[in-house]
């Protein structure tokens, strides 16, 4: 093993890249205090959703909803106060990751790979936006470590180890159910003596203990969230535009030259693995056969599945951060191999460059986006509005008279924005649920009854009786427009 092996977690805490992770922590949480960027309205939803904690929602599983709960809770119901939570789960997956090669490795790739994901442009973005994504990277990481860690020591502690990461990583996303199944894949291939011991079973059932109470809330909420991810799976064969959007988005996103670097090592590191399926004999000599068995596992949780989901996107629609995990697992992969030769070392460093401007740019995009053009900056859209909506709404809301919205976009936003944070109902237009708020309030309970209907688009709504046009809404961003109607009236449902 590396020569940080033996070294303890405090040695690596005061080492200079720890150091480093301490000044790179401080600068994200000072960045974060002075980024004065609207919450968009998918934050603004989870956010909505920590009020209300559960063992479930409409889409996804409840932790990120958990997690903002506890951030409101310490720095109040801010934008800083939801977004916290994205530095804090980015600086502990950051440390697990460095702590990985720190101990089974050597200081020169704790220093890639921190680097690495320090300035990855997709992980810059999440090191502010509090979605799903943040707390997702961070259990993939931390069972990539506990992974690791079970491999060596084979104990029951470490498979809790193992399996509570996973299972809290199922409570963040489903994509987590890849880990597992990939991880189990791994002993299948080369350990399979593994499969015979009780503390496989240990790491491989804790998940399903901790993912049963979203299970079980998901059975008595008719599937919704499963029917959700089936949704999101069936959107087929998206337009040339836009495979060409995702795979650009992947190039520069995800590191124009470590994509390329990555994808050598994996198909020259698949023809070493055909001959030791052949041979029997690893190709490495002793002292490094732990290291070996690491880059297997690495291999399996990182190639195998963009094998797939890739040339998959051509035939389905996808989102760039849909592949992300398995790109976490193909950076260390890359890394793990990266210095074997000077040529490799000196490629992972230009990307390094590369990819530090591309991040710099980021962080200055919110703040200066006319340096970018309206192209670039239009992709802060759906950040922007909210807040302009709200103060719009504010002159008409009374607390006696329900609001009711035409999506979950404008609920989210005023629910957050206006003053007393109401609760706010959508209206429904079929018999299944939509979004959240169909779960929690019925807006066919306000039949009959005087309500602040605020929709998107200026039309007159059919569903309000005596209705009253107070003010239409529009805002424009760099030539995108988001137009909303305010309006008075008696609620007589949808269909009428």
């Amino acid at each position: 093993m590396g020569e940080g092996f033996k070294k303890g977690f405090l040695d690596f805490l005061v080492s200079k890249e720890g150091f480093f992770l301490w000044l790179y922590s401080t600068f994200l949480v000072l960045f974060l205090g002075e980024l004065n960027l609207p919450l968009s309205y998918d934050e603004a939803y989870y956010w909505d959703w920590s009020r209300a904690l559960d063992f479930g929602y409409y889409s996804k599983p409840p932790m990120v909803a958990w997690i903002i709960r506890l951030t409101t809770s310490l720095f109040g119901d801010t934008e800083f106060g939801v977004r916290v939570g994205a530095v804090l789960l980015r600086v502990f997956s950051l440390l697990f990751a460095m702590y990985f090669f720190y101990r089974y490795f050597d200081r020169l790739r704790v220093r890639l790979i921190l680097f690495t994901l320090c300035f990855t442009p997709i992980f810059t973005i999440y090191s502010f936006i509090m979605t799903i994504d943040p707390p997702l990277f961070f259990f993939w990481i931390a069972s990539l470590f506990f992974g690791a860690y079970f491999l060596e020591k084979r104990n029951t502690l470490s498979a809790l180890y193992l399996g509570l990461s996973i299972g809290l990583g199922l409570l963040t996303k489903q994509t987590m159910l890849a880990f597992l199944a990939l991880f189990l894949f791994y002993p299948l291939l080369f350990e399979r003596d593994l499969l015979k011991r009780k503390q496989t079973l240990i790491w491989v059932g804790l998940p399903f203990i901790l993912i049963l109470p979203n299970l079980l809330w998901n059975l008595k909420h008719g599937l919704v969230m499963i029917k959700h991810t089936e949704e999101s799976f069936s959107r087929l064969f998206p337009t040339p535009e836009e495979v060409a959007e995702f795979f650009s988005g992947v190039f520069f996103l995800y590191g124009p030259v470590l994509l390329p670097l990555f994808f050598y090592f994996s198909f020259r590191y698949a023809k070493v693995l055909g001959r030791l399926f052949k041979t029997k004999k690893p190709p490495i000599p002793d002292d490094k056969l732990f290291q070996f068995k690491l880059i297997n596992l690495l291999f399996i949780l990182s190639f195998l599945p963009l094998l797939v989901l890739l040339p998959l996107s051509i035939i389905l629609q996808m989102n760039v951060n849909w592949v992300a995990p398995f790109f976490l697992s193909a950076y260390f992969f890359t890394i793990a191999l990266a210095i074997s030769r000077q040529l490799y070392l000196r490629l992972v460093i230009l990307n390094l460059i590369i990819c530090f401007f591309f991040s710099l740019a980021i962080l200055a995009l919110p703040k200066k986006p006319d340096l970018f053009g309206p192209e670039v900056a239009r992709s802060l859209f759906k950040f922007y509005g909210g807040r302009e909506l709200a103060q719009a709404v504010e002159k008409y809301y009374r607390k006696d008279i329900p609001i009711l919205t035409s999506g979950r976009e404008s609920a989210s936003w005023l629910a957050f924005y206006l003053k007393d944070k109401p609760k706010v109902y959508v209206v429904k237009g079929g018999s299944e649920p939509e979004n959240q708020y169909h779960i929690w309030r019925d807006a066919e309970t306000l039949r009959g009854k005087e309500v602040l209907l605020v929709k998107k688009w200026p039309d007159k709504p059919t569903y309000l009786e005596s209705s009253i046009h107070l003010e239409t809404v529009q805002y424009e961003f760099y030539g995108k427009k988001r137009v909303y109607s305010i309006w008075r009236g008696v609620y007589v449902g949808v269909g009428r």
